[in-house]
């Protein structure tokens, strides 16, 4: 059982405030410009980034190439037109009719 004078000397201790030194107001500042400084830092580490891949480059660069080349391939038309024109293309019903069917299907 605790006596009444060793109770006093607990609370005594406990709330006793001489042990307690107060914080150099330098210090207290320092502590203060530190925070603000780690959550500059901490908001900064935060901002978004965006880092291009070389293949994000390289396919940038294909299509500003695609743009010069013209969509019908003129030489080709030429070919077709002669060759059905002198009678030598040979049209393949099957093939298109399986190619139709098929682009029906995926679509």
């Amino acid at each position: 059982m605790v006596t009444l004078i060793e109770d006093a000397m607990m609370v005594n201790q406990i709330n006793d405030s001489s042990n307690i030194k107060p914080m150099d107001p330098e210090k207290r500042l320092n502590t203060k410009e530190k925070q603000q400084t780690e959550r500059v830092i901490d908001s900064a580490s935060k901002i978004d980034k965006v880092d291009i891949s070389t293949e994000s480059k390289h396919l940038d660069a294909l299509k500003a190439s695609l743009v010069n080349i013209p969509e019908v391939n003129e030489a080709r038309v030429q070919y077709f037109k002669n060759e059905i024109a002198s009678g030598k293309y040979k049209i393949n019903s099957d093939k298109i009719a399986f190619n139709m069917l098929n682009n029906l299907e995926l679509a």
